[in-house]
């Protein structure tokens, strides 16, 4: 079975042009991948890579283990005139799903031989032209049509064709509709559709123009009288019954007396005189229309989707009475239970990786997953925002599928913590008199003692939406005041939360971690997997975000012991370890780092097998693991 991802993004840079290509990059990101802060707006989700390095020394190897890989390589002088990153970028990125897209920082990339007949995307060109905010979004169309463009290789059409949707009743909308088809033709490698004046003498002009919307993007130019005209209605039903994407612009001056019922669900923009906006969003949800396409193509081919209609967005009434299968799949995420609840009338609606595929209603999973080290993000190409990502999206399936998330950590009245309690508020909402608490977070008793009156409040505020389990301090540590609250006593507290947090879980999700510098007898996700491990507990270890879950993985893949799974590395590399340790012995307590011998992929016990966990170790798709993560669920909970 092929990794569940179509197209991989990887944006590679010497780091002498760090100044010049980081924000391009940054912009990309920011409209490419998945925000952090909102994971779950239906936006783009391509797993993207950054290589570059802080020294002259090349990067780790770029990551193919997409179906296909799309290397975009900023090429400026210190790439020009260093024989190592020729070598990287010309030798050792080759790949037949592998494609290269050189940007020329300056005219002296055409003295390289290698990209001298290529038709590169000329930077100086842009910043020539345009301020730096302006240059990094004109950088981007490029960037994003490219992506366009190879994620339909072997499409005869492979220009984007934007179907510009207008009525002439509106000045204002004809204006805009003029100045879009000027941009397109005038500045970019795209296409358009505009009126009649491109359907030819003798044509049908109904025919003509479904054909068009058929292999088209559709900017609908949303003006007053727009929603009352036939021919507008036409378009957008057409655009509908042939799943087409769709945009909308608005640029309603004043009101309309009633919107087409029908003109919905799709991306929308209020027109603000720049171009580049509309540009920009049709360029996206075009890529993400066939990106989604590509995706429910490969759950399909893995016989993951069978006897499903497949939508590329949410569907609404109109496209589900279109459908003719009794089930219907359209891409994360989630509906929220009201919506959900009126489409689902006449046909069930789902997502292809919905955990209600299992039955775990009333079992406690444990979320444990933390940044890992800034190298080992710089080594994989990664950033936090993954791990971010990946922790909602697994809270939310878990607390929409009736069971409750179990977690162990300070309290602050803001990121993870506060987005699992809307999650479980909305959960709350949507049963009526259910009493369950979908959340718990346990706190270990040093923790307690430095809790602000703030976070109290809080605290008291959420009881119930969450149990609150402040763990016991030990009974040697209760006369002890927060000054002498030493490494020690927190070493000893953090064990002994784990194991009454472990003890109350049903499964345990573990991710990232530090390697180093963390609080505790050892590396905390370690710590955690060992004692999941000894009590038998189901356990997913995600192993493609670096940090001490890739230790974990690398030694069940190989038997080898990495380095830093060892006693002997902590202490060289910890500060203060060795002091912490001799605490330990005086007490006569081991810190048993031989206990790691009792991981391996039986003792796993998750219900993958052992090519599925092997997946599971290496990948850094998020929709990857989410699968496989549902797979082996379902497996124990069918």
């Amino acid at each position: 079975m092929n990794h569940f991802s179509p197209l991989s993004i990887q944006f590679v840079w010497h780091p002498d042009d760090s100044q010049s290509v980081v924000p391009i990059v940054n912009y990309c990101k920011k409209n490419l991948s998945r925000d952090q802060d909102n994971p779950f707006l239906r936006s783009l989700d391509f797993p993207i890579f950054c290589f570059s390095s802080k020294t002259e020394s090349v990067p780790s190897p770029i990551n193919k283990m997409s179906e296909k890989t799309l290397v975009f390589v900023f090429v400026g002088t210190g790439i020009i005139i260093s024989e190592e990153w020729k070598k990287y970028i010309f030798e050792n990125c080759e790949n037949e799903n592998v494609k290269k897209v050189y940007i020329a920082l300056n005219n002296y990339a055409f003295n390289l031989k290698e990209i001298e007949r290529t038709n590169c995307i000329r930077y100086e060109e842009h910043s020539a032209k345009f301020s730096d905010e302006m240059l990094h979004r004109r950088m981007f169309v490029d960037i994003s049509h490219e992506i366009y463009r190879w994620l339909l290789e072997s499409d005869k059409h492979n220009q984007l064709n934007l179907f510009i949707s207008h009525t002439k009743n509106d000045v204002n909308g004809v204006i805009l509709a003029k100045k879009l088809k000027e941009f397109i033709d005038s500045d970019t490698r795209m296409k358009n559709f505009f009126d009649v004046n491109d359907i030819q003498a003798g044509d049908d002009f109904n025919d003509t123009i479904c054909e068009n919307i058929k292999k088209s993007t559709l900017v609908v130019v949303h003006s007053n009288t727009y929603s009352s005209r036939f021919w507008c209605q036409k378009e957008i039903l057409c655009a509908k019954q042939n799943g087409r994407p769709i945009i909308e612009v608005n640029c309603i001056d004043g009101y309309e007396d009633r919107s087409f019922p029908f003109m919905c669900n799709y991306p929308t923009i209020r027109f603000n005189d720049n171009i580049l906006d509309v540009i920009e969003l049709a360029l996206m949800e075009t890529i993400r229309f066939y990106y989604c396409d590509m995706l429910m193509g490969m759950y399909k081919e893995n016989g993951y989707l069978t006897d499903v209609k497949t939508f590329n967005s949410v569907p609404d009434s109109f496209m589900i009475n279109e459908a003719e299968e009794e089930i219907v799949v359209h891409p994360e995420p989630e509906l929220y239970p009201d919506e959900y609840k009126i489409l689902s009338s006449k046909k069930i609606i789902t997502t292809p990786l919905s955990f209600r595929k299992s039955n775990i209603q009333n079992k406690k999973i444990g979320i444990s997953i933390s940044d890992a080290p800034e190298e080992d993000m710089e080594r994989l190409g990664q950033d936090g925002n993954n791990l971010k990502c990946l922790s909602k999206i697994l809270a939310q399936k878990i607390i929409r599928s009736k069971a409750t998330v179990v977690y162990g950590g300070d309290l602050r009245p803001n990121g993870f913590t506060q987005f699992l309690f809307e999650e479980a508020r909305i959960a709350k909402i949507n049963r009526i008199d259910d009493k369950k608490i979908l959340v718990k977070n346990f706190i270990s008793w040093p923790a307690q003692q430095f809790e602000s009156e703030e976070i109290k409040k809080w605290s008291a505020e959420h009881m119930g939406i969450c149990k609150f389990i402040r763990c016991q301090a030990p009974h040697y540590a209760n006369s002890i005041t927060k000054s002498a609250i030493d490494e020690y006593i927190w070493g000893r507290s953090l064990t002994a939360m784990r194991e009454e947090m472990i003890d109350e879980c049903d499964i345990r999700i573990c991710a990232g971690g530090k390697v180093i510098n963390y609080k505790g007898c050892m590396p905390g996700i370690l710590e955690e997997v060992l004692i999941a491990v000894e009590k038998r507990k189901p356990v997913y270890i995600l192993g493609g975000f670096g940090g001490i879950s890739e230790r974990i993985c690398r030694y069940i893949l190989t038997g080898e012991l990495p380095k830093e799974l060892t006693r002997e590395w902590q202490l060289d590399n910890c500060d203060g370890y060795s002091k912490l340790i001799k605490e330990y012995d005086d007490h006569s307590i081991v810190i048993d780092y031989s206990r790691i011998e009792s991981i391996s992929m039986e003792s796993l016990n998750n219900g993958l097998s052992e090519e599925e966990n092997k997946r599971l170790f290496t990948t850094p798709f998020l929709e990857e693991i989410i699968y496989l993560i549902s797979q082996g669920l379902r497996n124990l909970y069918s």
